[in-house]
């Protein structure tokens, strides 16, 4: 049995507004599996920080080169997708292709973006234009406004990080929504894109530092794990009959004669 989505009341808490917001729901008959693909997407995403980070400090993981990686495997994920997407679309039988639907990824993403950018713009602007500055208080009557202002956007601004961290994570573990459009298209592109990712790195051959004998094993280890996640939630998926040409919804078990394609 599934976890219920958090209530209204609880929406207040920026986890239980995140959690409202982007949790997917794991399958009501296959709780394992919910978690096996949480697991997944979750490994997935360690494989490609360890890729990046190698020994690098928390600084150092943010300067230029830092994000230069994380850049780097961000635009390997946006091409992948929907490229996935494409291919599958046009493997499906025609008479299944109705419903794939792409409204609920694409509402996801773009509520993503617009709840957390727009949470962090006041922040943002607040910050950029030293507002905090100006309000130097001249009497006790704006020294209470300039504290109890304070006080909000020290509020505000731990609300906002905590809600944007559960995003981040809600949206990780449900592969960024694919899952939506179609179930096996989740541990199909987290492979591809670790896959894809740890070539590159492979190729550049940039230890960061580290050993190489610990570093090719923190790479591969990565992706050997992933994949053997991936594999094993594929295989599930496939157990109950949801196939790549048949659309996202389980097939009925063929009879001898009725026509049935296999999935």
């Amino acid at each position: 049995m599934s976890t219920p989505l958090p209530s209204e009341d609880s929406v207040r808490k920026p986890w239980g507004a995140a959690a409202r917001l982007f949790r997917v729901p794991p399958p009501a008959d296959s709780p394992a599996l919910g978690r096996l693909s949480s697991w997944r997407s979750v490994l997935g995403l360690l494989t490609l920080i360890v890729l990046g980070r190698g020994d690098r400090g928390v600084v150092d993981t943010l300067n230029e080169d830092g994000w230069g990686k994380a850049v780097e495997n961000v635009i390997i994920a946006l091409a992948i997708v929907p490229v996935a997407m494409l291919l599958l679309y046009l493997r499906t039988h025609r008479e299944h292709r109705a419903e794939l639907r792409l409204r609920p990824v694409i509402g996801k993403i773009a509520l993503l973006l617009l709840t957390t950018f727009g949470a962090m713009a006041p922040i943002v602007l607040v910050v950029t234009n030293d507002l905090f500055d100006t309000l130097k208080p001249t009497d006790f009557g704006t020294a209470v406004l300039a504290l109890f202002g304070g006080l909000l956007a020290i509020a505000y601004a731990l609300w906002v990080a905590v809600y944007v961290g559960c995003a981040a994570w809600w949206a990780v573990r449900g592969s960024c929504f694919i899952g939506e459009f179609h179930p096996l298209l989740g541990p199909a592109v987290t492979t591809a894109v670790v896959v894809t990712a740890t070539a590159v790195e492979l190729v550049e051959a940039d230890t960061n530092g580290v050993s190489d004998s610990v570093w090719l094993t923190l790479t591969l280890g990565g992706l050997v794990t992933t994949l053997v996640l991936a594999a094993v939630e594929h295989s599930m998926l496939r157990a109950r009959r949801i196939g790549w040409r048949t659309g996202p919804r389980p097939q009925p078990v063929p009879r001898p004669g009725d026509g049935v394609r296999r999935p």
